[in-house]
């Protein structure tokens, strides 16, 4: 895992001008309020902090032209441009290669930080101690801002580090089905200076949560530094994660991990994070040469039961994927599995002249000519100029 994750962050710069250039320039479009094609940026009013709230919408690339919806993340700190670039293009490449869904993410911008992060009030840190009406603000204004605006599927991950991280748990152990998955970054708990509030918020909320819950499904993941300077000490995770060990209920998962680097690993920890609690989501080319269109749908309903809500092989393959081994099983003499991939490509979007024309060469493999003739015609209407289709069709008539 630490060597991967070591990969994918080389890979950001990369990814950042190429993957999806949408994210290019980010950071010096923010000020501008810049809206493209998979960005935007949106106002919500709240009412409970009585002031207006800023947010970033990133969309799946495939948002436009399918109707499939998706588990969401949130990302705090957002007006962090190069916090919110690596969680885009965290998801964007680890999604590609099918590790991880797409997602929709939302970043959310802070107006006062030290207010919001801090559930309790901290004598030395003035305006702190208002974390519960944010939290508010997420669960009960943020969430059906976005929800009712996107495809949202009920699967949604909380992502903040520091403060924010502190505050990721506080949110999971105040209100746990607020979120599906909740990854905290260095959480300020092992912090040994006063200005930052007592870890043991943190412990008798879980303390409290468990005892009340003997059922809970979702997951948790921390990482912190195991060795990192005078002002900060491991205990107070350790002991978070004995209450986890010994009172966690068998169907919530959860991992601490001890990281050997000190300082804050935003990047590495989202991905560490993300692939912890969607292991299992990954479904290989051998395994799709081997079991067919059947077997991946099986693991879809696999991970539905997994993760509590309907999961299908749309979402475990995008259009481009399942073009790529509906031909492979052409090239290996398998007309009938390319077919079931390149009509589930169909009903994915029927307009698509790949998805099409895919299944127009299955079905004529296959020997279903009267099939295919009618799939040129569907091509030519898309396109009347289609050379390609209408030859095909002269041939087969």
């Amino acid at each position: 895992m630490a060597c991967m994750s070591k990969t994918i962050a080389a890979c950001f710069t990369v990814l950042l001008s190429f993957v999806n250039p949408c994210v290019v320039g980010a950071q010096e479009k923010a000020d501008r309020g810049a809206v493209s094609r998979f960005t935007s940026s949106e106002t919500v009013h709240s009412d409970g902090l009585n002031e207006d709230r800023e947010i970033r919408i990133h969309l799946p690339s495939d948002y436009h032209t399918s109707s499939k919806k998706y588990p969401s993340l949130y990302v705090l700190d957002g007006e962090n441009s190069d916090r919110l670039n690596t969680a885009i293009s965290a998801i964007t490449y680890l999604s590609r290669v099918r590790k991880l869904p797409q997602m929709i993410v939302i970043g959310v911008f802070n107006t006062d930080r030290t207010r919001d992060m801090t559930p309790e009030k901290i004598e030395q840190r003035k305006g702190s101690g208002e974390g519960d009406a944010f939290l508010e603000f997420v669960v009960s204004e943020l969430h059906p801002h976005v929800d009712s605006r996107y495809r949202t599927a009920p699967c949604r991950v909380l992502f903040g580090g520091s403060s924010a991280g502190t505050f990721t748990l506080y949110a999971l152990f105040s209100e746990p089905e607020s979120f599906t998955g909740y990854v905290a970054s260095r959480p300020v708990l092992n912090s040994l200076v006063d200005y930052t509030w007592d870890a043991d918020v943190i412990r008798r909320n879980a303390k409290r949560l468990f005892e009340d819950r003997p059922s809970l499904k979702g997951f948790l993941y921390i990482d912190y530094g195991e060795t990192e300077d005078a002002l900060h000490d491991p205990g107070s995770i350790h002991q978070l994660s004995d209450i986890l060990e010994s009172s966690a209920p068998r169907d919530f998962r959860w991992e601490i991990r001890a990281m050997a680097e000190s300082g804050y690993r935003s990047a590495e920890s989202l991905i560490d994070g993300l692939l912890a609690m969607f292991d299992g989501w990954y479904y290989s080319a051998d395994s799709i040469y081997t079991n067919g269109f059947e077997g991946i749908d099986d693991h879809a309903s696999m991970l539905s039961e997994r993760f509590g809500y309907r999961i299908t092989v749309g979402d475990l393959l995008v259009e481009a994927d399942l073009l790529m081994f509906g031909h492979r099983f052409l090239e290996r003499e398998k007309p009938q599995e390319a077919v079931k991939l390149f009509e589930y490509a169909v009903t994915m979007n029927p307009d698509s002249w790949g998805a099409l024309h895919g299944l127009a060469e299955a079905h004529m493999k296959d020997g279903q000519e009267g099939l295919a003739a009618e799939l040129y015609k569907r091509l030519l209407k898309l396109n009347p100029e289609n050379e390609y289709a209408a030859e095909k069709l002269r041939q087969l008539e």
